[in-house]
């Protein structure tokens, strides 16, 4: 009996171990990722490119947390990089974002030093190269993976991979509402079903994107006959059908919901939100702040389409109530009203009110404000609320703020209030009327966000970029310019308020804006090596004090920025940046900086500078500081050191005889 009991539990061990294997050869032969690197050109290590490169793959798992299908490029030539990378459709931003970042290792380790490269994971592919290759239909090299795993009826098959994929290309090609992408299912025989999914690149033409998913049908008519499945990773589309439901039938971008802490739920029903309930009351209510004649305690049911538009489609950059400008322009009217409603509220709660709150949880982030900025003195947070006669009773049980930590508590509210950041203004901003403006909603704005997306982060340790999104019409070229003594973490601050900023003030399709420690600009066109000087000023440049010898002072103000304009332009290291200083007089010293964008030749950065210096005499010559922009130069002097970093001394020279 024991005997017959051990036989049988080996070979249900051995049946289980049959079926495991049986499963895992019912997918493709072999698994991602799948590899096509170049040999014809290589990169040396610590090389521009190589920087470059890693630059971009630092960066682009975050860009597929909002996008799915994206290209970008930076540097400039000859070791300019150009990426894209493409997410299967139906997965979520966060296996898409978990995907590329995969994708981003393996393709260094897969292909080192290649100057070319393409992996294909599970749910993703990754390519980048030297040439630009964006909207080019490329079919070379497909790879064909079949299933391991034959069917009996290989004809019957074939006729339905031939009739559903022959009608589904037409749909993600020609399809605008498809979007380049297209899902079929339906019965097979002996109760098995077809799944079927196509893809392409959304740079590519419908034209070539049908071309191409032509050539991978004809693929997997000619591999794969007689197999269960098959696919065909190809450097411009994706195809790939099963016996088994190998995808989502629904994406994610019509039954998610982020939530504050970046998680997606599903949350959504019939375009509405869903009611949530809270786990510990049956009847949970939302009440509405905006205004204080409101009284409606029901929660409001907004339309989903009017909240993606809100949110840019529940973007992590997006999110409601934190925009990084708008949440810093208090006035000092503002916060000393905010200061004084929270103390007398506090004050009223704790002395004079009939119920008595005991606030566990004060701070600045838990201060409710209405819509004008006042403060909501009935709670603060979590609040304990008694009558006035359970005071003493309950007591015990009560968790409250002691008196000294409450003042404690007021005296962080208050400093943090004194404190708070205050957004600098930009020093000038250009909308060109010259070219029209872009629709909302348009492709040329979704590309534009990812430029204002990308840049920012891609420049800081730099402090210059450049890259591309999207192609021909609505194609968007960006640059961004850090003054050359910032630091990383300020110039990516600096850049990403300037990229907002500009947002929010053009709607054009070529616009730039200055900040003291930044630049931020993008077209339709592409700006790589664009030199077009078109200087300005702000107004209050012109607006400061002059200084006590008008006379000889422009003399010595145009010696310095000649030698700063010189040494910038012709000396490499400096990354065509140049500080200066020149004694004036006795107690008065001309502090300057010039500075070029790295795209541009010697002789044009200085042909720039000198255009910027004609108009710094016609503005500033005889004040006590200036400052000219311009596209692909800047320079300013001042009477006091402005920058962070060591500057050279520059001497006039002595009259002859003296």
């Amino acid at each position: 009996m024991s005997h017959n009991f051990l036989s049988v539990k080996k070979s249900t061990q051995m049946l289980l171990l049959y079926f495991s294997i049986a499963n895992i050869l019912d997918l493709a032969y072999s698994d991602p990722p799948n590899k096509l690197c170049s040999n014809n050109s290589n990169y040396t290590d610590n090389s521009p490119f190589q920087n470059n490169l890693e630059t971009l793959m630092s960066s682009l798992s975050s860009n597929a947390s909002v996008s799915k299908n994206f290209n970008t490029s930076t540097g400039i030539d000859p070791d300019r990089v150009y990426a894209q990378y493409m997410c299967l459709k139906y997965v979520t931003n966060e296996r898409c974002s978990a995907c590329i970042a995969v994708a981003s290792q393996d393709i260094r380790q897969l292909c080192p030093g290649d100057k070319e490269a393409v992996v294909w994971e599970e749910l993703c592919q990754l390519r980048y190269s030297n040439q630009s290759f964006l909207g080019i239909l490329d079919v070379s090299g497909n790879i064909p993976q079949y299933n391991a795993k034959n069917i009996s009826n290989p004809e019957d098959l074939s006729l339905v991979v031939n009739k559903t994929l022959s009608g589904l290309i037409k749909k993600a090609a020609f399809d605008p509402s498809a979007n380049m992408y297209a899902t079929e299912e339906g019965p097979f025989t002996n109760g098995d079903s077809f799944f079927s999914l196509v893809q392409c690149s959304t740079d590519l033409s419908p034209n070539d994107c049908y071309k191409c998913l032509e050539v991978a049908i004809k693929n997997v008519t000619t591999c794969c006959k007689s197999s269960r499945g098959a696919r065909i990773f190809s450097r411009s589309c994706y195809l790939r059908y099963e016996l088994y439901a190998f995808y989502n039938s629904t994406t994610e971008s019509n039954q998610t919901l982020v939530t504050r802490k970046g998680k997606k739920e599903n949350t959504c029903e019939d375009g509405k939100f869903r009611r949530f309930d809270h786990p510990n009351h049956n009847d949970f209510h939302h009440q509405n702040f905006q205004s204080d004649d409101l009284n409606d305690r029901e929660s409001a049911i907004m339309d989903l389409a009017s909240i993606n538009a809100a949110t840019d489609n529940f973007s992590e950059t997006n999110l409601l109530g934190e925009d990084p400008r708008k949440r810093a322009e208090l006035s000092w009217r503002s916060r000393i009203n905010i200061i004084d409603g929270i103390a007398k509220g506090t004050l009223y709660l704790h002395e004079d009110s009939r119920l008595r709150i005991i606030h566990r949880d004060l701070k600045a982030s838990n201060i409710l404000l209405d819509n004008n900025m006042n403060p909501k003195i009935s709670d603060f947070g979590m609040a304990r609320i008694m009558e006035a006669n359970e005071g003493e009773a309950n007591t015990a049980r009560i968790v409250g703020t002691l008196h000294a930590l409450l003042a404690m508590c007021f005296l962080i509210v208050l400093l943090s209030m004194i404190f708070a950041p205050v957004v600098a203004d930009p020093l000038f901003t250009a909308c060109s009327t010259e070219y029209g403006d872009y629709d909302l909603g348009s492709p040329f704005e979704k590309n534009l966000k990812v430029v204002v997306e990308t840049l920012p982060s891609i420049s800081s340790s730099t402090g210059y970029n450049n890259t591309d999104s999207g192609i021909f019409p609505d194609n968007v070229s960006g640059q961004a310019l850090c003054r050359g003594d910032v630091t990383s973490s300020a110039c990516q601050t600096c850049l990403r308020e300037a990229s907002q900023q500009l947002l929010k003030e053009c709607k054009s399709k070529d616009a730039i804006i200055w900040y003291e420690a930044c630049q931020f600009h993008y077209s339709f066109q592409n700006l790589t090596s664009l030199n077009v000087y078109a200087g300005k000023y702000p107004i209050l440049e012109s607006q400061k004090k002059s200084v006590s010898d008008t006379v000889h002072f422009y003399d010595y103000l145009k010696l310095l920025m000649d030698n700063l304009s010189t040494d910038a332009a012709l000396n490499h290291s400096k990354l065509m940046f140049a500080t200066g200083e020149i004694k004036f007089s006795r107690n008065e010293t001309i502090y300057g900086h010039v500075q070029c964008t790295r795209d541009i030749r010697d002789d044009e950065c200085q042909k720039c500078l000198s255009f910027a210096l004609l108009d710094l005499k016609g503005c500033c010559s005889s004040k006590q500081g200036g400052i000219v922009v311009s596209g692909s130069c800047n320079l300013r002097f001042e009477l006091y050191k402005y920058y962070n970093t060591s500057s050279h001394l520059i001497a006039f020279p002595t009259p002859k005889g003296e």
